[in-house]
């Protein structure tokens, strides 16, 4: 199911929800995008992980162009635990509320699919994406020191007390 959502409080950017895997095209958009947040060449096979995930979810959002300028994606890491794995917002076009409004609408979205839990990381210098997890309820419940150059923060958010709805 493909849902979109044009949110007034940005200037003409649009929201779209999309909860399968990503076309060969969206992958090639998801991975120029990442090469603009992470400044590393860009990696088609990253994405192309999620045709293995169960249940996906893509939130992107574009500007009145059309062009890809944000995305926060995550899986169904079990029945009650969401997995946000990816996200980010293009540099030119940080500092607008975009981060909230995509981690808005994965919340959302888990709730109304029965998820209690949201898990992430993010790497401990990431002061921004630090500062919204913790600004939006998580808490760190540990460490990831499995890439020793970036070590990173692991976050947790209780969304519902019922830890074993049925979806």
């Amino acid at each position: 199911m493909s849902q979109s959502i044009l949110n007034s409080n940005i200037n003409k950017v649009h929201f779209d929800c999309l909860d399968s895997s990503p076309s060969d095209e969206l992958i090639l958009e998801l991975a120029s995008l990442s090469a603009s947040l992470f400044e590393r060449t860009s990696d088609t096979h990253y994405f192309k992980r999620l045709s293995y995930k169960k249940s996906p979810l893509l939130i992107l959002a574009r500007s009145a162009d059309n062009t890809l300028i944000a995305c926060k994606i995550g899986y169904e890491y079990s029945d009650d635990v969401f997995y946000s794995w990816f996200g980010g917002v293009h540099p030119d076009y940080r500092k607008q509320g975009i981060a909230q409004s995509l981690m808005d609408i994965q919340h959302s979205w888990c709730k109304q699919h029965q998820f209690s839990i949201i898990r992430t990381k993010c790497q401990i210098t990431n002061t921004i994406m630090y500062s919204l997890n913790v600004n939006n309820g998580f808490s760190i419940i540990g460490n990831d020191f499995s890439d020793i150059q970036q070590p990173k923060f692991l976050f947790s958010k209780i969304l519902t007390s019922h830890s074993n709805l049925q979806r």
